[in-house]
């Protein structure tokens, strides 16, 4: 049976290719910071003056909105898998805003360490280059790596927008104090729609994230000619097949899937199609996972094919993606379908 673990990408610059939608936590009432329930929260923090509280959304375990004239700058929490790769998302950061990659030995001179209540954070502050006349964009972000998993702070926006947020970031960071969760403990309560400014925060809890890589309890047979590729964050298995197409096999909660156009639109976006605006309008077929029923989505433009297959177990959804130029997906069909029947579950 596969295994479900904690573990990774990025969400705080979550990884263009991998499915990641919104979705509404059950609202329950906010107890006070001194009941026994309000002591489970793994996370918690003051609320700068001026900042509104988010809906829970997809990897989020928290958001915040902080300026009342842009509803594009937000403020995000959240929490991964434990040992993550720090360059790798440090390198995603500086994609999102036009920097060339760092390399291993810059990251002393981007993370820069701060005691947070007894734990000790990675801050970084990346600044991009002005892109197609748009004004240059700012990362901030704080990186509190725990033994359980992963947590990041993020604000990315207009520089200059971040900057007039940057004292109430940097108060909100040292604000952050960790609790262990009590065995046997409850979800968190969701967030209000407007907490008070300086009141310990109640937050959506965190959806289950899919494992970091391929277990020895994951079985199925690798056709001839696909090579496994290193482990991913956020990724089970990574396979090149020949032609340079690529197949991806992944999993998440199953709240990852109750927005199907969001996830609709996000895969139409790996291969530049436009939105849609009613699912309906993006045909499903009836296929097979190993024994279990499965749905397929298929999406070409001029020159790639992209081929989703999700199949939902318990609270489980996983998805199996296959991409890349359209000769080399067509010429690898059977080889692809002949993977999904032979998952062993």
């Amino acid at each position: 049976m596969f295994a479900l673990i904690v573990a990774a990408l990025i969400a705080c610059g979550c990884d263009r290719d991998d499915p990641i939608v919104a979705y509404q936590a059950p609202k329950e009432q906010v107890r006070s910071p001194d009941s026994p329930r309000a002591q489970t929260k793994p996370i918690d923090w003051n609320v700068p003056e001026g900042w509104r509280a988010l809906p829970g959304d997809g990897m989020r375990y928290a958001a915040f909105a902080v300026s009342a004239d842009d509803p594009n700058l937000v403020v995000t929490v959240v929490p991964l898998g434990p040992n993550l790769p720090m360059l790798a998302n440090i390198n995603r950061w500086e994609g999102q805003i036009g920097l060339q990659p760092s390399g291993e030995g810059d990251l002393s001179k981007l993370l820069k360490p701060v005691e947070v209540n007894g734990e000790t954070a990675q801050a970084i502050d990346i600044i991009g280059p002005e892109q197609n006349g748009k004004p240059k964009q700012r990362i901030l972000a704080a990186i509190f790596e725990r033994k359980d998993r992963t947590w990041y702070l993020k604000l990315q926006g207009d520089a200059e927008k971040v900057a007039a947020q940057q004292q109430k970031f940097d108060a909100f960071v040292k604000s952050v104090r960790f609790g262990e969760p009590q065995a046997g403990a409850t979800t968190q309560a969701a967030p209000e729609a407007n907490a008070a400014p300086t009141t310990p925060h109640a937050q959506t809890p965190p959806p289950t994230m899919p494992p970091a890589a391929a277990g020895d309890s994951q079985k199925w047979t690798v056709p001839a000619g696909w090579t496994e590729e290193p482990p991913k964050p956020m990724r089970i298995a990574t396979f090149k097949t020949p032609g340079d197409a690529q197949v991806v096999v992944s999993s998440f909660g199953n709240e990852a899937f109750k927005d199907k156009l969001a996830n609709i639109n996000r895969w139409r976006g790996m291969i530049d199609l436009p939105p849609i605006e009613d699912p309906s309008a993006q045909p499903i077929e009836k296929t097979t996972v190993g024994e279990l029923p499965a749905s397929l989505y298929r999406f070409q433009n001029k020159d790639k094919k992209l081929v989703v297959v999700t199949v939902e177990r318990g609270e489980t959804v996983w998805f199996v993606r296959f991409v890349g130029p359209a000769a080399a997906v067509d010429a690898q069909s059977k080889s692809f379908q002949a993977f999904l029947n032979s998952v062993l579950w």
